[in-house]
């Protein structure tokens, strides 16, 4: 078994409050359990307007399967939504 861990910082310019942050959150998160069925979570600056850590991990039977899944969905955050990645991470561990 294999267990598939990151995060993405993300930047929201255009968000002027927690509201319409959240709302981008959101709509990233339920897009990424959707499409990708990875667990999405923010994790930190949580109280910031414009900035937010998001989270990731999955669970598989193969190291590969999450290295594809992971790329694809970290090109998508990049390519499908209005906000800037500043920086992004992950690790693949047997367990």
């Amino acid at each position: 078994m294999f267990i598939g861990a990151g995060y993405i910082k993300i930047s929201i310019p255009y968000s002027q409050s927690l509201k319409e942050k959240r709302a981008v959150i959101s709509s990233i998160k339920r897009k990424i359990f959707n499409k990708f069925n990875v667990s999405v979570a923010e994790v930190d600056n949580i109280d910031c307007r414009n900035q937010a850590v998001l989270g990731f991990s999955m669970v598989a039977n193969d190291k590969n399967f999450i290295n594809s899944v992971f790329e694809k969905m970290l090109n998508f955050i990049n390519n499908s939504f209005d906000i800037i990645v500043s920086d992004e991470s992950y690790e693949i561990m047997k367990y």
